[in-house]
This record gives C-alpha cells, sequence and structure tokens, in this order.
C-alpha cells in the first residue's frame, strides 16, 4: 500500500460564478478571469504567478460528509472509495469549501421574473464577455433593444446581520432610484420595496421589486 502527500485547506464560499465556451482555450479564459478579478480589487495581476486548480464536489447529497466520516468511524466496509479510487495523487490538493449562510433571504422580482437570493452578496448589470463583465443577473433580457442606456456595472447587494443594503456602483453611467429617491454613484442604502433603472421612476427600464424573507 502506497502513501500520498496532498495539501489541504479550508476556505470560505466566495465564489464568483464564470461561464465559457468549452472549447475556448484554457490559457485565455484563466488569464480572462484573473484580469476581471484585479479589475474588481484595483490591480493588474500576473497569471504566471499562479497555480491554476480544477477542483469538483466528490461527495453527493446522498452521500454527506456526516455519513462518510461515520462509516469511516465505524469501520464500515461499505465506505465508499479509497483515496486511490476516487483519483487522489501525490501533489494534489483537497479544499474544504464552506458555504456563505444568510440569515434572511432577498426575493427580486424584476419586471415580473422572480429571483431569490441566498448569498450574501450579489450583483447586477449587463453582461459584457469582451470586457469581462459577468453580472450575477444579467439584465440584458429585460431590455429589448434599449441595452445602451443600462450600464453593464449597475448594482450589488449584500446582507449585513439580517438588513439587506443596494449600492450604486461607482463607474455605473444609469440612474437608479431607490423608492423614489435618486441613488448616487457609489452610494449605499438599506433597500427599499422598489428599485426603478431608468430617466424616470414612474416609467423605468427596469422594475425591481425587493422582499426580504426570514428563515
Amino acid at each position: 500500500m502506497s502513501e500520498i502527500d496532498f495539501s489541504v485547506q479550508i476556505i470560505p464560499d466566495n465564489f464568483q460564478i464564470f461561464r465559457g465556451n468549452s472549447s475556448a482555450p484554457a490559457s485565455e479564459v484563466m488569464a480572462r478571469i484573473l484580469n476581471k478579478v484585479s479589475g474588481d480589487s484595483g490591480g493588474k495581476l500576473n497569471p504566471n504567478e499562479y497555480r491554476v486548480l480544477i477542483a469538483y464536489q466528490i461527495l453527493s447529497p446522498e452521500l454527506s460528509l456526516e455519513k462518510l466520516l461515520e462509516q469511516v468511524e465505524n469501520d464500515n466496509p461499505a465506505n465508499p472509495g479509497s483515496l486511490g479510487e476516487i483519483g487522489m495523487k501525490t501533489g494534489y490538493y483537497v479544499f474544504f469549501v464552506k458555504p456563505t449562510t444568510t440569515t434572511t433571504k432577498l426575493e427580486l422580482n424584476i419586471n415580473g421574473e422572480l429571483y431569490i437570493v441566498n448569498r450574501q452578496e450579489l450583483f447586477i448589470g449587463r453582461r459584457d464577455e469582451t470586457k469581462n463583465i459577468l453580472p450575477d443577473i444579467d439584465l440584458t433580457p429585460f431590455l429589448r433593444g434599449i441595452e445602451n442606456k443600462v450600464s453593464r456595472k449597475l448594482i450589488g447587494f449584500r446582507e449585513i446581520e439580517g438588513k439587506w443594503m443596494v449600492r450604486l456602483h461607482p463607474e455605473s453611467q444609469s440612474t437608479v432610484f431607490l423608492d423614489a429617491e435618486k441613488l448616487n454613484r457609489g452610494e449605499e442604502r438599506e433597500i427599499g420595496s422598489t428599485l426603478n433603472i431608468g430617466n424616470s421612476a414612474d416609467e423605468p427600464y427596469v422594475r425591481i421589486k425587493t422582499r426580504i424573507i426570514s428563515e
């Protein structure tokens, strides 16, 4: 029986979702992702300074970590797979991801379409892959030919101890009203009941109704 050495790290679930063409060169995609992240942090990153690790979940909903550890503790022969059988080799990395949790959820009704937000931060805008702007919710389908009237980098939501805040992106060129009050660029306020995106709060291009859902 051979021994293997691998690295382990426990990290929070602070991931962003990216979408790419499966036939795209991996090196180009990874470089674009790093540039997107560096754009958010204010600097420029060198892709050659990073290891690129591809990870996937090895536990299914039917096989929770609790059940797996219970089988190991009881020396259960039904223990599903050795390290070798799950593909572990020397030099591999293991990440334990702790998902972020919210004490309240946020319901977004965007022009009649419902979204439930159960993460602590969310970015809404207009998708533009050429500029690596990949919002969590893309407003393009709601704009129907008036895409240029709404900024790519638009608004963000985040939860703080059960309260939800909304922030107009500092680079946004769009006018956004929180209920009837106009938001300033970079300004963050506690959410109201409605966000109206457009030159008028009465006739917006996009209307987002918000509602907090307690657990």
